[in-house]
């Protein structure tokens, strides 16, 4: 059993469409172990992949309490083209996606 963080949908003419998988993690985890070589990551892929949807990793930063950037890697790229997004860029990547 696995869970999904986050499944990004919405209404179009009154029909759900799926948009993206979203795995979320902390900023400092980023050991291969807790990302790629789980078994929650490889059932998730799997699942991202059956669907036909985008799966994404997301890591957040938080200083004093507060968001303040999100590190985004589509899982069909390197990890080393995930980019650094702040805040407002993220979201407008999220409502735009």
């Amino acid at each position: 059993m696995t869970d999904v963080d986050f499944l990004e949908y919405r209404f179009e003419n009154d029909e759900i469409v799926l948009k993206a998988i979203f795995e979320v993690k902390e900023s400092h985890v980023t050991d291969r172990r807790y990302i790629e070589d789980n078994a929650n990551f490889k059932a998730t892929h799997k699942l991202s992949q059956l669907s036909n949807l985008p799966f994404f990793v997301i890591w957040y930063y938080v200083k004093e309490g507060k968001i303040t950037g999100f590190k985004v890697w589509n899982v069909s790229e390197s990890r080393e083209t995930a980019i650094y997004m702040l805040p407002d860029a993220f979201k407008k990547f999220v409502e735009d996606y």
